[in-house]
């Protein structure tokens, strides 16, 4: 598969995102100019403009300055002017802006955005104002509250007292709250403190933004004075007491909790010791509870509780560090003890976010600790790495180990390093515990893949490690005493050492965002330590962050271009694909592509050490134990690249020169390999050995070791009867995998067999298909096999054509779906254009070949998997362009049989052109839009090259063949295709193609169309109607495609398309006149209602019936049929089905309202029936209103 840096999202967006900006800037634009509301539509197209910049906000950063101003400016009029109401389908301009708020602080944070808001004081009482407006009016969002939060949380930083901006309005009227208020608290305060606890229980993000709010209001220097923050503190302290608790918990007021948590959090990382320190014991008792309380247990599980108990022991754990004297009631050494207890506990929590919580707060604690104990407590750490790991030598197991407590320690370690805090005589421990977790690599009891995490964290650690401490200190490590490190890397310098690690890892690993972070951490290693890594600059330039995006592409292209900078990085990359994340990966794609890498790095070497990676791939084959089938199959399409890559860079067969085969001649021994390897029937049929990849791996293997008998010409029976017996086991598979892989195979066993096995082969092949046919159980795998021999096989003809008849044979009706798309893509193999004047010679095997094919294109099977048919459609488009790819002229109107069933496969092959399937249309257009497949009547047109066959000038490029003096059956054939895009296919397709029809038939056509003599053009509206009315008959019994003419039939209606062919009154004279020249034919409505009438008469679908319902709405505006019409539509009134009935009554109500006669007795009669009741409940009034109706109808 062809990588490209089209594909990668993140260039993508780089790319685009100048265009979103500007886009967006635009629209804002426009919206901030509406004066009160902006539609629903528009606040949705600027959100989804900005929305994809998640992915990297820092793409954002220039342009906020001339964003978000304009927003606050916009914000503070809509709070000056006052709160308005809602309206259906449009938001108010303050709701809009709060919603861009909103997702700009969800995007690039809070802090960012906050900073752009106004902090003057003046602001703060319409802030509050507004923000007291919203609490009463339910139209209001809670957008706009969480901005006003966080605006007034913002100008609460005012550096004077709130006393002497706070208004004494003795109208203004304080909320109560459920704790005792200090008595001299200005009204401001007073206002702002019941908005605070009321939003502290929201579900959103109101509850941390009043969080912060509240936090802010209480430290203040004159609020403290005043006693809030104490009185607030006791209220928080006293709301997780065991009533209070059990009280939350019977409510389910979680979130109740989690605000409260969130603002203790969130007052004790705002506060200063000198601030809050006589309440830091108060705080730390109220978290230790909610761990242990049992009352609390609903509390406690939840990870954003986890999360907020570790940061707050965090800051508590720095204040009693920074703390001069001892804080009151809490003893520092046995906090700091329960803490780091928690913490490193906490280091194996299944939630990650705690995890990455206790790992930040294990840094920055160690980093306030002293020398002694944060040696100690960084050994704790590396301590971890130890358990449960098994060495044996310089590998290790670690399936016994807990992959989630490893990241914990993966991202503490990380932290600590970033922070500097390990001293430089740990390095190695900590260097071996980093490259364990780079490595790391774990299988779930099901097989899937653990520990992603641990190598992203890894990563971490050696660029913060690359960052954070000296090359001299670096180098002085001795690599012989990192256990992890590999024994070929031990006469390294460690940078050099990290330096093919990272390249393993950031051309290798699975997962896309590790080989990100190695290319970065590559990156500042090199950086940060010049002149100590091989070829630093050029590894750094090819291994880029970018390059490494995809996976095919970093494994093929980036790791072969690092393989040839260096030895030491060819050698570990060589390590890494025959490891687990190459061929022993659990992701069969992922072993197919490190087979390819693998002969990718075969090339930049010469035919020695390609044989060294051959005996090497072998030696660890095998090794294997029987039910290493994933490893297995890796291993051997590893084998087949690397073989392959050293033959084909010899030549071709035909001009292999005497040396070149000399230089293959040490490649003879794998011919043995097959015998070797030792595998039976039933390791092709045990589902529990996955013959499936067995399969796929033995046929790579059988290919390449047929390519390299062919080259050496080797007659060794033993080897071609082993590849033989091998490829045979093969073809009893009928996975798709394996029916992929069997033709180009069965090509090279056939180049290296003597003429005569190979008759004998592929005679035994032939017998078994015909067997197969006998019983109907087929073996794909056969039929693909012969179709890639016959090529080159050299028999009698009688025994050639049999061969050929046995596939169309198996292509035909009523074989099995999947039996005919395999026997067609055997046909498919065979067929070539040398081979197509062999075909033509023999008229009978032609003509069926033509049926066939014919039978293939108007396949359309629908089963319980959809329509598998277009499986058997598609497979034929190859076999139809292989034969017709010499000139030949058709659609010359020829009479003879051979001639009439080219028209019909063309004629066929314009409808799949057209039809609803995407992949079939662009399929088809391809062949169509060949010149020499041209219908003869039709130049070349470049509109048939359109590349979008969803679009509208497509679908009209098409109506050229109605116009044009065409066979009639290829007309009929794109009228076939127009329905079933319009009727049948997506949405899209549907718009696109009805817009064509009636664009063509209404909008930019004039009917009726005459020349100068007064005769009708080439083709008109008429005729095109008249050829809708035929194909109508001729499907009246085909279930697939009458619905759809019905559909379409009833939309052209409704475009009032048809109603001009209606004959005007006036016009009954010139109708009857006897010169046929001079007169337009008229359209026969009454075989166009005749045909209606059957198309439904008796059918059991609703859906069908009210269709026709909605084709007799529009025909009772024809004079001459408006009486049977009516009398039709009366008659169904009657029918069993409560929605028809309906349907009908409905009809009749519109056809008499529009005549001025729905206050007629009839029609009133009708509407006062329930025509969905059952028909028993209402016989005698539904027969008198019929009666009534029909008389209506008839007088």
């Amino acid at each position: 598969m062809t990588m490209d840096l089209k594909d990668d999202s993140d260039l993508q967006l780089m790319r685009a995102s100048p265009q979103l900006l500007t886009d967006f800037r635009l629209q804002l634009q426009k919206a901030l100019g509406a004066k009160q509301y902006i539609r629903d539509s528009r606040v949705s197209r600027l959100i989804s403009l900005i929305d994809p910049f998640q992915e990297d906000p820092q793409l954002l950063d220039r342009h906020l300055p001339q964003i978000v101003p304009d927003l606050v400016n916009r914000f503070l009029e809509c709070v000056q002017y006052g709160h308005i109401k809602s309206k259906s389908g449009a938001c108010t301009v303050q709701n809009t802006v709060a919603q861009l708020l909103y997702y700009l602080c969800k995007i690039r944070g809070e802090k960012v955005i906050v900073s752009f808001f106004n902090n003057e004081p003046q602001y703060l009482e319409p802030m509050l104002g507004a923000l007291e407006a919203c609490r009463n009016n339910p139209s209001a969002t809670w957008h706009e509250r969480y901005i006003l939060l966080l605006w007034l949380s913002h100008l609460m930083l005012a550096p004077f007292d709130l006393s002497s901006i706070s208004s004494d309005d003795p109208t203004i009227h304080f909320e109560p709250v459920d704790f005792e208020l200090p008595q001299e608290l200005p009204s401001i305060t007073r206002r702002i403190i019941p908005l605070c606890v009321k939003y502290l229980r929201s579900p959103t993000k109101e509850s941390g933004a009043s969080a912060r709010l509240l936090s802010r209001i209480c430290l203040r220097p004159d609020m403290r004075k005043a006693g809030l923050l104490d009185a607030v503190v006791t209220w928080a302290v006293g709301f997780f007491g065991a009533d209070r608790a059990q009280e939350a918990h019977k409510e389910h007021d979680v979130h109740a909790c989690l605000g409260m948590l969130t603002f203790i959090s969130r007052l004790i990382a705002s506060g200063t010791v000198q601030e809050i320190g006589i309440q830091i014991s108060r705080l730390f008792s109220v978290c230790q509870a909610i761990l242990d309380s049992q009352s609390l247990k609903f509390l406690s599980s939840l990870a954003i509780t986890r999360k907020l108990i570790v940061k707050t022991f965090r800051i508590i754990v720095l204040h009693c560090l920074r703390a001069e004297d001892s804080l009151t009631g809490l003893d520092v050494t046995a906090t700091l003890e329960d803490v780091i207890g928690f913490l490193l506990e906490a280091l194996s929590d299944g939630d990650a976010p705690v995890r990455f919580a206790s790992s930040k707060a294990i840094s920055v604690i160690t980093f306030s600790l002293d020398q002694d104990m944060a040696v100690e407590l960084i050994e704790a750490v590396i301590g971890g790495f130890e358990d449960n790991v098994l060495w044996e030598g310089h590998k290790r197991s670690v399936t016994a180990v807990n992959s989630l407590r490893w990241h914990g320690l993966t991202l503490t370690l990380s932290h600590l390093l970033y922070k500097r805090a390990p001293p430089p005589t740990q390095l190695p421990d900590v260097l071996n515990a980093l490259l364990l977790a780079l490595n790391f690599e774990q299988r779930s009891a099901t097989g899937t893949s653990v520990g992603s995490n641990v190598r992203d964290a890894a990563n971490f650690g050696i660029w913060a490690l690359s960052r954070r401490y000296t090359t001299e200190e670096l180098t002085r490590i001795d690599t012989s005493t990192i256990r992890a490190a590999s024994s070929s890397t031990h006469h390294l310098s460690v940078l050099q050492m990290l330096a093919v690690e990272l390249v393993i890892s950031a051309c290798l690993d699975p997962a896309g965002n590790i080989r990100r972070g190695s290319s970065a951490a590559l990156q500042e290693l090199v950086g940060r330590h010049p002149d100590t890594v091989m070829e630093g600059i050029s590894v750094v330039q090819t291994i880029d962050f970018q390059a490494v995006g995809l996976h095919q592409r970093a494994m093929i292209q980036v790791g072969s271009a690092a393989g040839k900078l260096s030895e030491l990085y060819w050698d570990g990359l060589f390590t890494g694909l025959v490891d687990w994340r190459g061929t022993g990966s659990n992701d069969e794609k992922s072993r197919e592509i490190a087979a390819l890498a693998l002969g990718s790095l075969a090339k930049v070497k010469g035919k020695e050490v390609r044989k060294g990676m051959l005996d090497e791939v072998l030696e660890i084959l095998a090794k294997l134990k029987p039910r290493q089938i994933e490893e297995k199959h890796g291993l051997l399409l590893a084998f087949s690249s690397i073989l392959e890559c050293s033959l084909r860079g010899t030549g071709p067969p035909t001009e292999r020169r005497p040396q070149a085969v000399e230089g293959l001649s040490h490649f003879a021994e794998y011919l043995a390999l097959p015998s070797r390897l030792k595998f039976t029937e039933i390791d092709f049929s045990s589902p529990a050995l996955r013959p499936r990849l067995t399969a796929i791996a033995v046929i790579s293997l059988v290919k390449i070791l047929s390519l390299l008998r062919s080259w050496l010409s080797t007659n060794t029976s033993d080897s071609g009867d082993m590849l033989i017996e091998l490829f045979n086991h093969c073809l009893h598979r009928n996975d798709e995998g394996v029916l992929r892989a069997i033709p180009e195979a069965a090509k090279q066993l056939c180049h290296s067999l003597p003429e005569s096995e190979l008759i004998r082969l592929v005679g035994s092949w032939h017998a078994k298909v015909k067997s197969e046919h006998a019983m109907s159980n087929p073996s794909s795998g056969y039929m693909l096999a012969i179709g890639s021999s016959l090529q080159d096989l050299h028999m009698s003809p009688q025994v050639w054509t049999s061969m050929f008849e046995t596939l169309l044979e198996a292509a035909h009706p009523p074989r099995k779906i999947d039996q005919r798309v395999i026997a067609l893509r055997a046909l498919n193999t065979y067929i070539s254009p040398d081979l197509v004047p062999r075909v033509r010679a023999e008229p009978q095997l032609f003509a069926r070949l033509q049926e066939t094919l014919l039978k293939s294109f108007n396949d359309y099977t629908v089963t319980s998997q959809g329509d598998v048919g277009s499986l058997v459609r598609l497979e034929a488009l190859p076999i139809f362009a292989s034969i017709w790819s010499s000139d030949i002229a058709l659609g010359t109107h020829s009479e003879s049989e051979e001639g009439n069933m080219e028209i019909q496969l063309y004629a066929s092959l314009l409808r799949l052109s057209l039809e609803k399937l995407d992949k079939l249309r662009s399929r088809a257009r391809t062949l169509v839009s060949r010149p020499r497949l041209y219908y003869a009547a039709i130049d070349d047109r470049p509109e048939l090259m359109e590349k979008d066959v969803s679009s509208e000038s497509y679908f009209r490029s098409y109506i050229l063949f109605m116009e044009c003096d065409v066979h009639p059956s290829i007309r009929r054939a794109v009228l076939e295709g127009m329905i079933s895009s319009a009727a049948q296919g997506s949405d899209a397709v549907e718009r696109t193609a009805r817009i064509a029809l009636a664009k063509a038939l209404g909008i930019e056509s004039t009917f009726p169309r005459e020349t100068a003599e007064g005769r009708l053009d080439d083709f008109s509206v008429l005729e095109f109607f008249d050829l809708f009315l035929s194909t109508l008959n001729d499907n009246l019994g085909n279930p697939r495609l009458l619905p759809s003419i019905l559909e379409i039939l009833a939309f052209l209606l409704d475009m009032r398309l048809l109603h001009r062919l209606i004959t005007p009154p006036g016009a009954s004279d010139k109708s009857k006149s006897s010169d046929p020249t001079t007169t337009a034919p008229a359209f026969s409505f009454r075989r166009l209602l005749s045909l209606v009438q059957k198309a439904h008469h008796k059918s059991p679908q609703p859906a069908l019936h009210l269709t026709a319902l909605s084709i007799y709405r529009n025909l009772a505006e024809v004079p001459v049929i408006r009486e049977l019409v009516l009398q039709k539509v009366v008659t169904m009134l009657r029918h069993p089905a409560a929605v028809v009935r309906t349907g009908a009554a409905e009809v009749l109500w519109m056809v008499f309202d529009d005549d001025g006669l729905g206050s007629s007795n009839a029609v009133e009669a009708m509407k006062q029936i329930d025509w969905g009741r059952r028909p028993a409940e209402v016989v005698e009034e539904r027969s008198a209103i019929t009666d009534m109706l029909m008389g209506a109808v008839l007088g």
